[in-house]
């Protein structure tokens, strides 16, 4: 193998474990800082100031909505009043829009669904395995 690429992937792997380090060890810092920031009664945003930095810690919340629960709760609440609180977003089901844009559709319906669509590339994305476990 090409020797760049050997000391590319050596370097890539080192790069990733230090950064996943890093992140770990900042998940722990930003728990430490959330309980001394000093929050306002009902707000997500605390402050506090140290080592000549303002600070802003930020609490979040992930939330999942069951979908089918929402479909539910819109056919009681109207459309009207339901999507003046939740948006509606369309994501395809990637393996029906391949298998649709290859079967014998309508062109017409394949053209609207390729203008409905702004495509760039993204980072790719790289997975590391010792080899011994690649071996295996």
């Amino acid at each position: 193998m090409n020797a760049n690429v050997e000391s590319l992937v050596a370097e890539y792997a080192t790069n990733k474990t230090e950064a996943d380090r890093l992140t770990a060890r900042n998940a722990e810092i930003a728990d430490a800082l959330l309980e001394k920031a000093t929050f306002k009664p009902g707000s997500e945003s605390g402050h506090l100031t140290a080592a000549g930095f303002k600070v802003t810690v930020t609490r979040r919340i992930n939330e999942k909505w069951d979908q089918g629960k929402l479909e539910a709760a819109r056919a009681a609440m109207t459309d009207t009043l339901f999507f003046s609180i939740f948006k509606s977003k369309y994501e395809p089901d990637r393996r029906a829009l391949k298998t649709f844009m290859v079967g014998q559709h309508d062109g017409a319906f394949r053209r609207m669904l390729l203008e409905a669509c702004t495509a760039s590339a993204g980072k790719p994305g790289v997975k590391l395995e010792p080899a011994k476990e690649a071996a295996a």
